[in-house]
């Protein structure tokens, strides 16, 4: 909740509204996966650690069931109509 929010706007971290239209499913895997290698290598996650004051991602150690679970769910999210979920009423 510090971090993120979905339709709310940036926090500590970006607003997740939006983000299966910004980065592909194989990326949001390797990012939820190993925050700490991403950072080593792609110039993707390098750009936002310098956007967000340099606090980085901390591994949540999930699971790859998780992590499906969650790009599924960022995916619902991103798919339904502007205005359909609104900020808040996610549980988020």
């Amino acid at each position: 909740l510090a971090c993120h929010s979905l339709g709310e706007g940036k926090k500590l971290g970006p607003d997740l509204a939006g983000v299966t239209k910004r980065c592909d499913g194989a990326w949001l895997a390797r990012w939820l996966k190993d925050p700490e290698a991403m950072l080593k290598t792609d110039e993707h996650a390098k750009a936002m650690l310098k956007e967000y004051n340099n606090i980085p991602m901390p591994n949540q150690s999930l699971t790859e069931a998780e992590i499906r679970q969650y790009i599924k769910y960022f995916q619902w999210y991103d798919a339904q109509p502007a205005g359909a979920v609104k900020p808040g009423a996610t549980g988020h």
